[in-house]
């Protein structure tokens, strides 16, 4: 069977020749929201989240490799993987995480760790993190903290402009660079380069 057009909106993108981002991620609202507050002139993010309860690395994997046996990419269309550190790194669960994570080399795919989880990043946009955070509610009671309200099905676009991005990038990189081990997380590598598409859009605004 021929592989379907590739899924790209481009009056949504404002350009021509646009890049497309897609992450599959173990996660069922945050990342969709948080890439649906960007506003990213000349690229798409396609975000494949958990609709069925199934967010093991394995799961999560599978889901972006299928994407790609589906649609007719372009070479420099990136794929990533997103997963949160939490118990998938631990005990029984790790030797089915490195088989996953060696299934997503095998197609291209960059993976992003956060530890403890992907909340951590955006805490990055607004504050320096603590030491340690018990768990991903930890981290989430420091952003409500800090910003005095978060819901991760209603993420607010105006806090997640170029200047926070900037910002969580700065942060991410002085945090941890080995998520697996230490609080960390790997997302300001993918959000490092769209933060320059960011500016290019706010010029242009």
């Amino acid at each position: 069977m021929p592989r379907r057009k590739r899924p790209v909106d481009r009056q949504n993108v404002g350009h021509r020749d646009c890049r497309l981002y897609v992450i599959a991620s173990e996660d069922k609202y945050a990342v969709k929201q948080y890439f649906g507050c960007l506003r990213i002139r000349g690229v798409q993010v396609k975000v494949l989240p958990t609709e069925d309860c199934r967010s093991s690395p394995t799961d999560v994997v599978k889901r972006l490799r299928d994407f790609r046996s589906e649609f007719d990419l372009e070479s420099d269309d990136e794929l990533w993987v997103f997963l949160d550190v939490d118990h998938h790194f631990t005990g029984t669960h790790l030797k089915a995480t490195t088989a996953a994570l060696r299934r997503a080399k095998t197609i291209q795919a960059t993976v992003a760790l956060s530890n403890p989880c992907f909340e951590l990043w955006l805490l990055l946009h607004h504050a320096d993190p603590r030491a340690s955070y018990a768990s991903c509610d930890a981290v989430s009671d420091h952003i409500r903290a800090v910003l005095g309200s978060y819901n991760k099905t209603g993420l607010k676009p105006e806090r997640y402009s170029v200047e926070t991005v900037r910002s969580a990038v700065r942060r991410a990189k002085t945090v941890g660079s080995e998520p697996t081990t230490t609080m960390g997380t790997d997302v300001w590598r993918l959000m490092e380069k769209l933060a320059a598409r960011m500016s290019e859009t706010a010029a242009k605004a």
